[in-house]
């Protein structure tokens, strides 16, 4: 099952960052470089698809720049699970709070608990 997810990842990784995405983008800038000439789209927009198109390109080696960045064993580990019985003692050592007299909508009731 590993080998058959890997695999995919590295295919999807191929088709990412492969020649035909390289050639996708390159025409996506084109376009977006006529679309800024004539006034069509804004500044910003024009600079975000060729970051876009930067970070896409890019992924692989921002991925393992970001991975190879943290050294080996420095990451926390998690803590461990509470055990479901000791949050069942917990449950049951707290007292439910007491119960009121009459209507509990009733504004004018007053403040009076039943002993």
């Amino acid at each position: 099952m590993t080998s058959t997810l890997t695999a995919a990842l590295d295919w999807l990784v191929a088709l990412v960052t492969g020649p035909l995405v390289t050639v996708l983008l390159t025409i996506a800038v084109a376009v977006v470089g006529f679309q800024l000439l004539t006034g069509r789209i804004a500044v910003r927009r024009g600079a975000l698809v060729i970051l876009g198109g930067f970070i896409l390109i890019g992924s692989g080696q921002i991925a393992t720049a970001l991975i190879t960045a943290v050294p080996q064993g420095s990451v926390p580990v998690a803590a461990p699970p509470v055990p479901a019985v000791a949050i069942a003692r917990e449950l049951e050592s707290t007292a439910p709070p007491p119960s009121r007299r009459g209507n509990p909508f009733d504004p004018y009731a007053g403040n009076e608990t039943v002993d």
